[in-house]
């Protein structure tokens, strides 16, 4: 059951390292005008990326943190190895009554303030 530097289901139950959540909200009216799109249709995509992303068995349902958490494990000298578990991630999406997009992502299984190979690089 180790599941150190590994992506695992029990991880993204369980909580090793920190749970995190943000939360942000799409205004319909900001989307058509700046990326000429609707929020209907993005709920609509992401609702069928969480479901088939499910069946798939993916660790992700609808975003890809790797990179992002990569590049900061790699500035801030945390062990990379660890963004194997911690690039699990959770996307809710949802309608507003206005149909603005609301979007929350949740990392449950963050793994901070270990240090590896990068810790000593820069000084």
């Amino acid at each position: 059951m180790a599941t150190d530097k590994k992506s695992s289901k029990i991880n993204i139950l369980n909580t090793r390292g920190k749970r995190v959540t943000a939360e942000c909200l799409i205004q319909r009216k900001v989307l058509r005008e700046i990326m000429l799109y609707d929020t209907e249709t993005l709920l609509r995509h992401s609702q069928v990326a969480h479901l088939v992303g499910f069946m798939a068995g993916v660790n992700n349902t609808g975003c890809h943190p790797a990179n992002a958490i990569a590049a900061l494990f790699i500035a801030t000298g945390q062990d990379v190895a660890n963004v194997a578990e911690s690039s699990a991630a959770i996307l809710h999406s949802e309608l507003t009554a206005n149909k603005d997009l609301y979007l929350a992502i949740t990392l449950p299984s963050l793994v901070v303030a270990t240090h590896g190979g990068g810790t000593g690089v820069c000084k």
